[in-house]
């Protein structure tokens, strides 16, 4: 991938304390992506800092992207007419999904080579993390009726998976309608989002010996657990009855923080290291302006 230096990648500082609802408060310095023209998703962040996500030009053209350092590097899977980076690791391995001919494929690019990755037989296939053992986690769909395979809970059934060196395995929350298979850590603990027959949607846990645990956010009407760090800490959002999105980290003995971004009306955490420092998007009450962010966590 030939790079550019973004010399034109604004960073906005904001330090913000947060109130834990059953941890200790943890501190956050909270800072804006801006890349003139684009609304960027940043979708994860490793523990060298590089972040990568996906972003649509005022063409149309909907890309990856790689920050590194303070430079940005487009990423497009060949011939592609989409492309969204999902997750980085330490060996700069990155996985995502790229859509064709309204077909969705997972991909992986190492050492600067693209790999096509499908669920064995599926209709559509996305690749969202991936550990540093090159483990990866991702999502499938079985109904090809459905161009793209867009979470339509009611058309569709969607999975998630797992691809280790075992070949892949099917994930699927115990009596769930759906499951989702978003993040993975060193240890082989995966995160995700299984929706009930209600289609009423909670986050999970799958230990590496396929053990699941629901995540329920107090409170909440809907949660989603999108990352799972090395010492167990998970992160992502929930809804609240009045409409509102918030982020949240909560740490492997339960304790739980609301994250969000200074004066944002939503805010949706989609990536974490293992520091704890997050990614993700804020919106304002409309959800008319998107902007991309990272929380560097203060201990």
């Amino acid at each position: 991938m030939p790079k550019c230096v973004m010399t034109y990648l604004t960073i906005l500082s904001v330090a913000m304390s947060l109130v834990a609802s059953a941890a200790g408060a943890a501190d956050y310095e909270f800072e804006t992506l801006v890349i003139p023209g684009v609304a960027p998703v940043a979708q994860n962040i490793n523990n060298q800092g590089q972040i990568v996500g996906g972003y649509t030009d005022a063409s149309g053209a909907s890309r990856g992207f790689l920050i590194d350092d303070g430079v940005f590097t487009p990423i497009a899977f060949p011939g592609a007419d989409r492309t969204v980076a999902n997750s980085i690791n330490e060996e700069n391995t990155i996985v995502g999904r790229f859509i064709v001919d309204d077909e969705t494929h997972g991909w992986i690019l190492k050492n600067g080579h693209f790999t096509q990755i499908d669920f064995p037989g599926a209709d559509h296939s996305w690749a969202f993390d991936i550990n540093n053992r090159g483990d990866i986690v991702g999502n499938w769909c079985e109904d090809d009726e459905i161009p793209l395979c867009q979470f339509n809970l009611n058309d569709e059934v969607l999975h998630g998976w797992l691809m280790n060196n075992d070949g892949f395995a099917s994930i699927d929350f115990p009596e769930a309608a759906h499951t989702f298979g978003l993040g993975i850590n060193e240890h082989g603990e995966v995160v995700g989002q299984y929706y009930d027959i209600d289609l009423v949607g909670f986050g999970y846990k799958r230990d590496a010996d396929g053990v699941y645990h629901t995540i329920d956010v107090p409170g909440a009407i809907e949660s989603e657990a999108h990352r799972i760090n090395t010492r167990g800490d998970v992160a992502g959002l929930y809804f609240t009855p009045e409409g509102g999105i918030h982020g949240y980290l909560m740490d492997m003995d339960g304790g739980l923080v609301t994250i969000d971004f200074p004066d944002a009306a939503h805010t949706a955490v989609l990536g974490m290291n293992d520091h704890g420092d997050v990614v993700g998007i804020y919106f304002d009450a409309d959800f008319n302006n998107q902007s991309a962010f990272i929380g560097n966590r203060v201990e």
